[in-house]
């Protein structure tokens, strides 16, 4: 499997483009602000077709991009059927101080948008399991990914589990106990091989996730 990902906007957000390696197609996930530029210089400079947008979850510094890559594409963005609203209205999932760092009065969302549930499926020769990790916000997944490969499967975690933390849960829609719930329910059982490649900051595994992250010693 090939990945490439850069850091977006004010939030520094993880832009992923992942390919396999039998394949030139290749998804975009979570394509945060100023990330349009960024994006297609990956894609192009490497002879990659982009067949579809999939986001972790529905805050503006994850989606911002959303609108301009469908166009550019032409392919569909792909969110949690409950966190619809935030990506047809993203002032709705953050609040007053997070506001006056996005031009929401310009934002129209992505013509070409469609939902995921629970479920898995193929795209661009990839496996995707949709993890539903509900707690960041009400929609939040994991998006596992594996190509048949000996490479390591990855956990797209948005911002449910990071390097040594977990997400907020302070913003509309957020929880903590559901957060750590889902935790608990769809990550820690994952095997200690998996990479994880969350909404911000650096990779890590599951298995030093669990060893060395301060939320997840409840689940020891």
């Amino acid at each position: 499997m090939r990945i490439a990902a850069f850091p977006a906007g004010a939030f520094r957000t993880n832009c992923y483009i992942v390919a396999s390696d039998s394949s030139d197609d290749c998804i975009i996930i979570d394509p945060g602000q100023e990330a349009h530029s960024p994006a297609c210089e990956l894609i192009n400079n490497n002879g990659l077709k982009p067949v579809g947008i999939y986001l972790t979850h529905g805050h503006a510094d994850h989606i911002w991009s959303t609108p301009e890559l469908s166009v550019t594409y032409d392919i569909p963005v792909v969110v949690h059927r409950d966190d619809v609203f935030m990506v047809e209205d993203p002032a709705a999932g953050v609040g007053p101080t997070l506001s006056t760092l996005f031009p929401f009065s310009s934002w129209h969302a992505p013509e070409r948008l469609t939902t995921y549930c629970d479920e898995k499926f193929t795209v661009a020769e990839l496996t995707v399991k949709v993890l539903p990790l509900p707690g960041h916000t009400p929609g939040g997944v994991g998006l596992l990914i594996s190509d048949g490969s000996s490479a390591p499967t990855v956990l797209f975690s948005g911002d449910t589990l990071f390097k040594g933390a977990v997400g907020r849960t302070d913003l509309p829609g957020g929880d903590a106990q559901t957060l750590l719930d889902s935790i608990e329910r769809e990550l820690i059982p994952l095997p200690g091989a998996v990479l994880v490649a969350p909404g911000h900051g650096e990779t890590s595994t599951m298995a030093a996730e669990r060893a060395d992250n301060v939320y997840l010693r409840r689940f020891r």
